[in-house]
């Protein structure tokens, strides 16, 4: 019954207040029944709670996942302007997560202004910085992968070339 597993999922949240696994679950959970606002809340809360605490790396990672999937939502209800802002708090909070800059980056391909070209350089400059942020972590290919996924066709071969090397 999702009105009981909604229920359960605020409870919970009330209780373990920096439990970002519930408020991730509390976010789905809204978004399916379309309770667009109430799952910005939670997502909002959630980063906000867990930003001013912050335990390691791991918690950091997690306020990526639900940036990404709160810019998502905003995405889907044409809110792009707001998307972006999350995915540059995202972004300052949790500059080595790889997931962050990439989603970002897809962001600008498909809704920066100007041409299609225009729109690349928007992507591989946040790709680029993205890198940079990254440092030898265990995202850094991801980010090669879509740098040369993002370069026009004649200059894919020379960035999978640098990503190797």
């Amino acid at each position: 019954d999702a009105q009981e597993e909604r229920r359960t999922l605020e409870q919970g949240c009330a209780k373990f207040r920096q439990s970002l696994l519930l408020a991730d679950a509390l976010f789905v959970c809204h978004e399916r029944s379309d309770r667009i606002e109430l799952a910005e809340l939670v997502a909002q809360g959630a980063l906000r709670e867990n930003t001013s605490s912050e335990r390691g790396r791991r918690r950091v990672e997690s306020n990526g996942i639900i940036s990404i999937r709160l810019a998502a939502m905003l995405e889907r209800q044409q809110l792009v302007p707001r998307a972006r802002t999350i995915l540059d708090q995202a972004r300052s909070i949790s500059s080595k997560d790889a997931r962050v800059w990439i989603h970002a980056a897809r962001l600008e391909k498909r809704h920066a202004g100007g041409s299609e070209v225009d729109r690349r350089k928007v992507a591989l400059a946040i790709l680029w910085r993205g890198l940079s942020s990254c440092g030898t972590d265990g995202g850094v290919g991801m980010v090669w992968a879509e740098i040369v996924e993002t370069e026009l066709h004649a200059q894919q071969r020379a960035r999978s070339v640098d990503a190797v090397q």
